[in-house]
């Protein structure tokens, strides 16, 4: 196989990083290394021509869980365990939108965030008081 000298420079060349897998979390890792270190060489490898992994099926979106997976993650680890669970899936989504936000009108202000976790905080303290009824 003949290779050009750019794709010498360019495919072939050193990397910093190599990330394995172009999905969800490929994806959003080689963003946020970028983004710390822009002068960071990063690659993203993945095994087919375009992604066919889970987050093309049930990992390509970002929640809270279902409520049926949030009874069992209540009963297997307890309700406290499963609502910072909750709490780290929401401030993660919140950063998520924040960082893919396209115009003002659909960013999330801090004004936001500080409203949102209020009122994270008082569901999560009314599902704590319906989970132990």
């Amino acid at each position: 196989m003949q290779v050009s000298i750019w794709e010498k420079e360019s495919f072939y060349g050193p990397k910093d990083v190599i990330i394995i897998g172009s999905g969800f979390s490929g994806l959003w890792c080689a963003w946020y290394l970028k983004k710390m270190k822009p002068q960071l060489s990063v690659c993203i490898v993945d095994r087919g021509i375009i992604p066919a992994g889970a987050s093309t099926r049930n990992a390509g979106f970002a929640c809270y869980g279902s409520l049926t997976e949030l009874l069992h993650d209540s009963q297997t680890n307890g309700t406290d365990k499963m609502l910072s669970l909750v709490e780290m899936r929401y401030r993660g989504c919140s950063a998520f939108r924040r960082h893919l936000a396209k115009s003002k009108s659909t960013s999330t202000s801090a004004a936001d965030m500080s409203y949102s976790q209020k009122k994270t905080r008082l569901k999560r303290t009314s599902l704590k008081k319906k989970c132990r009824n």
